[in-house]
């Protein structure tokens, strides 16, 4: 009678989840016969989060087939026996047992006994706009088709938080609604049409927008900001919004005043989805904020054979350069975990170093924006060649069919 197979459990189906199925589909478990690959994500589909401040406005903007893929059909190429896909939420961990319980959208939960676990469940947005925290992608579809439904009769929207999703958001909507204002407009005697024809509001509590880079940056992308209609309000923060009596919104702000509002969109922090870890194990697995603690040199948590990476974890500042870098690390190390622990040896850990220099690419529409990279600034056509002309869409197909991994980082 042979052993049944140890799974290699991987909560999340995004960036940090699929990258590490991928590559240690092909660079572990090859090794490792004995072991398979099962990832349970929330979501059948992966989607290209950070497409959300544009692709919110419109179907036309991004094609939809890149947007949004099957998970499962990426993972087809692999060798039968070797990979699983579970469509469900993870509801339960027991790191006694080594199990954790995943609920489907429909029929009972399942519970998987781990060899082991890597934690990969992302980050939840405030705004049901800007993620897909469901378990298909018709919810946020319903949302976004709700929202377009509701923006000819805007007439003043509402953003709050300074930072690179508010600065887009704020961007896309601006330009959107109101095109961008000629340079000329401003020259004495030039007749122009009302701008804008929908006031935006985007309000930041730091001194400047995009507060990670040098101020100067913060400057411009205001700059560009005012070019499509949005008015930008520094060194205050929405402390509350309350509906109105007859529609829209009233929005309180620190300072003590209030923005009556059509829309209002919140682009203010995240919630690591971390719900699934036991209220006695919290203090053992989370930190403060609820992200699973892990050893930002080697990704393992304090857990024996638990590993983190991604949104849900504290190993470094969300940016998905650390990401690619992280996954190869994380993968590396619990090869070695796993030979050691069939008696092997495996050489020493792999070591991940976060790369703290100044780096953030921010579109202002469609043709703007501002950002560094390594530490240096870039000029508004690089931000719009990497990232500004599809919002990182042209990478994602690689990191989703696992190409991105052929070699070993």
């Amino acid at each position: 009678m042979t052993d049944p197979q140890k799974l290699i459990v991987i909560l999340g189906g995004s960036y940090g989840g699929i990258s590490t199925a991928h590559y240690l589909l092909q660079h572990v478990t090859p090794h490792l016969p004995s072991h398979k690959v099962v990832l349970a994500s929330t979501s059948s589909e992966a989607f290209c989060r950070p497409a959300c401040p544009r692709a919110l406005l419109s179907d036309d903007y991004f094609p939809q087939a890149k947007l949004f893929v099957d998970i499962a059909a990426q993972f087809a190429h692999y060798p039968p026996g070797s990979f699983e896909f579970v469509h469900g939420t993870a509801t339960d961990l027991d790191l006694t047992l080594r199990t954790v319980t995943i609920s489907p959208p429909t029929g009972e939960a399942i519970t998987l006994t781990y060899h082991a676990l890597v934690i990969a469940t992302g980050a939840s947005t405030v705004s049901p706009l800007l993620g897909l925290n469901s378990d298909d992608a018709s919810a946020l579809r319903a949302e976004w088709a709700a929202f377009r439904a509701r923006l000819p009769s805007a007439k003043h929207i509402v953003v709050a938080g300074g930072g690179p999703s508010g600065v887009e958001v704020a961007g896309e909507l601006g330009e959107h609604l109101n095109g961008v204002r000629s340079w000329w407009s401003w020259w004495p005697g030039t007749k122009q049409a009302a701008f804008p024809r929908v006031a935006i509001t985007l309000v930041a509590d730091s001194p400047t927008v995009l507060p990670q880079l040098r101020p100067a940056l913060g400057r411009a992308a205001q700059s560009y900001l005012a070019r499509v209609g949005v008015e930008v309000v520094c060194g205050t923060r929405v402390v509350a919004s309350v509906p109105a009596a007859n529609g829209g919104c009233d929005v309180k702000l620190s300072r003590g005043d209030a923005l009556r509002a059509d829309e209002y969109i919140p682009c203010v922090g995240t919630a690591a989805n971390t719900g699934f870890v036991r209220e006695g194990d919290k203090a053992r697995l989370l930190a403060a904020d609820g992200r699973v603690c892990t050893d930002p040199s080697t990704l393992r948590t304090e857990v024996e054979g638990v590993y983190a990476v991604g949104d849900a974890s504290d190993y470094a500042r969300p940016a998905i350069h650390n990401l690619l870098a992280a996954v190869p690390v994380l993968c590396a190390n619990l090869k070695r975990d796993l030979v050691r622990l069939a008696g092997g040896e495996e050489g020493a850990d792999r070591v991940f170093a976060e790369d703290k220099r100044e780096t953030q690419l921010v579109p202002v529409g469609k043709s703007k924006g501002v950002g560094a990279m390594m530490g240096f600034r870039v000029p508004s056509v690089v931000v719009w060649l990497f990232k500004g002309r599809d919002y990182w869409l042209w990478t994602t197909g690689g990191l989703w069919s696992g190409k991105q991994w052929a070699k070993a980082g």
